[in-house]
């Protein structure tokens, strides 16, 4: 994915990936191009454009665009040519003629998403259904959020438990962020990527006022093509800390995500997701109000479960 990023980022007027079905991949190569400035949903002529639909007319639309000057990418997710003109009367706009490119038509299905945080009541909860939930909207998001789950706050009695789950979830996908050591693209080899990669996360688990601990996942898997970054999942905790210091070390859970994808993003690592325990009784009111605060400033989507 970071290839073909770089490549639309250096000029490449167009791209078509038939065979590209994941969501985790349509995903990550959206949010990098959205990192470098390209933004989907932006003016037709100047923008990455998402096709939603897998037809000959659609791959006959693509070309015909490309001549005309349009940016491309396709992006196959079941939609098919006359799902996509049904799309729009879905909004209520006017209806379109079926020779509208059908990347315009179905530009607005992906957005920019802020990130979101999300919190886990204090009621006894069912740990694979949070942990499903988690990855859902951490790795997947059905394919159509630039931005997803990156922090999830659990009651620490409940954390072991959900963690498992990740990780057994995460173990078990067979897609990722394909690092080809072989091959000089993308914005470093392979390598040196993973190197780079496997720093940022451990300089992040290692140091800060808040300690993160590696679950699973990231940096560590290699495969017979090349290297196979998986979503990586993070442990945190902030059950221990006393009441009045529990909102500045929510804060730095905060800001340690930040870094952490910032760091990762300029790589063009994958998708991570930080679970982190906390005290209901003590700190659910606290808590509360700093996933408020993050809500009100827009910086953050913000989700009770």
């Amino acid at each position: 994915m970071e290839a073909v990023a770089t490549a639309l980022l250096r000029g490449s007027a167009a791209v078509w990936l038939p065979s590209l079905e994941t969501p985790l991949s349509a995903l990550w190569l959206m949010h990098l191009l959205h990192r470098g400035g390209r933004n989907a949903v932006a003016d037709p002529r100047e923008a990455v454009h998402i096709i939603l639909c897998r037809s000959d007319e659609v791959v006959a639309a693509f070309t015909r665009q490309q001549e005309e000057g349009f940016s491309v990418v396709g992006l196959t997710n079941g939609f098919r040519e006359q799902q996509l003109h049904r799309l729009p009367q879905l909004r209520g706009a006017v209806p379109l003629s079926r020779d509208v490119g059908a990347s315009w038509m179905a530009g607005w299905h992906h957005r920019v998403m802020k990130p979101s945080l999300a919190m886990v009541g204090e009621s006894p909860c069912c740990a694979d259904t949070v942990a499903a939930r988690i990855c859902q909207d951490a790795f997947h998001s059905n394919g159509r959020r630039l931005y997803a789950l990156q922090i999830v706050f659990v009651p620490q009695q409940d954390i072991l438990l959900v963690l498992r789950s990740v990780a057994q979830y995460v173990r078990g996908l067979r897609l990722g962020h394909s690092l080809d050591a072989t091959a000089d693209m993308g914005p470093l080899l392979g390598a040196a990527h993973m190197a780079s990669m496997k720093d940022i996360i451990e300089a992040a688990v290692c140091c800060g006022e808040v300690r993160l601990q590696h679950v699973c996942g990231g940096f560590e898997v290699a495969m017979p093509a090349g290297y196979f970054c998986l979503p990586c999942a993070f442990y945190s905790s902030v059950a221990n800390v006393t009441p009045a210091a529990t909102e500045a070390s929510l804060n730095a859970v905060l800001a340690i995500t930040a870094r952490l994808r910032g760091g990762l993003d300029r790589l063009g690592g994958g998708p991570f997701v930080i679970v982190c325990g906390y005290n209901p009784p003590q700190q659910g009111e606290v808590l509360e109000s700093v996933l408020r605060d993050a809500s009100s400033s827009s910086s953050f989507a913000v989700h009770h479960w």
